[in-house]
């Protein structure tokens, strides 16, 4: 019998976007990282920790899944774990049947890669992880530093070329150049990055409330047949 999908909806994986942000912000906001070299990545890595926790808890009922993402506890210290992706969730199967201790990953439910860089170079380079990949749910989650309520030619800017990439790629000589395109479920989501603004002052998660930074979030699902990416509200 074939395995039942594990399904997220989009809007929930919106609201799951938008809660992980609040709650690294809040733990921002309670004085933690501060004075911690690379903090800024430290936040940004706590964001993806809470992505993770997110997804996780909606299958919490469900076995024989494994959870790869690194750990960023609350002082600041960081625990390894990922595996491949910055956030992998798989199903898994014992090496051995007599034994459950060592499993092996069969078949990704969650990809997630994110970058709190605005960076051309760096979006290319982590989101080509993504169509390397099969996997039912694909989520890509890009930085954006702009100040708040400027933001959105960048992210119209980046969602059109992403999805001029997308068909080109899918059609050149009639056959997909990805091998990973035409499986999963393939989203792109943008958030306010706790990186430095262009022109050097502080970061946004210091100069704004938590409403405006979390309704700040947006997120684009992909439609395999119009080839372009579908804004989700």
């Amino acid at each position: 019998m074939p395995r039942k999908p594990l399904i997220v909806t989009p809007q929930e994986l919106k609201s799951f976007i938008q809660v992980a942000l609040a709650k690294s912000i809040d733990l921002k906001d309670e004085g933690k990282f501060k004075g911690r070299t690379g903090s800024n990545s430290l936040r940004s890595a706590r964001f993806v920790w809470e992505i993770s926790k997110c997804l996780w808890n909606s299958y919490a009922d469900r076995p024989h899944l494994e959870r790869f993402v690194q750990i960023v506890h609350d002082d600041g210290t960081k625990e390894g774990g990922e595996w491949m992706l910055d956030v992998a969730i798989a199903h898994t199967l014992p090496f051995l049947a007599t034994k459950a201790q060592s499993l092996v990953n069969t078949e990704l439910v969650w990809a997630v890669e994110s970058e709190y860089s605005t960076r051309r170079e760096e979006f290319a380079k982590d989101f080509g992880k993504l169509l390397c990949v099969r996997s039912e749910n694909k989520l890509y989650l890009n930085g954006f530093n702009h100040p708040i309520g400027h933001e959105g030619r960048f992210i119209d800017n980046r969602v059109q070329e992403t999805s001029a990439f997308l068909a080109h790629a899918s059609t050149i000589g009639g056959n997909s150049q990805i091998s990973g395109f035409d499986s999963g479920t393939l989203y792109l989501s943008f958030w306010p990055s706790p990186e430095r603004d262009p022109n050097g002052k502080a970061s946004l998660w210091d100069t704004r409330n938590k409403s405006d930074l979390v309704g700040s979030v947006r997120l684009f699902k992909f439609d395999w047949e119009r080839r372009k990416f579908e804004e989700i509200n």
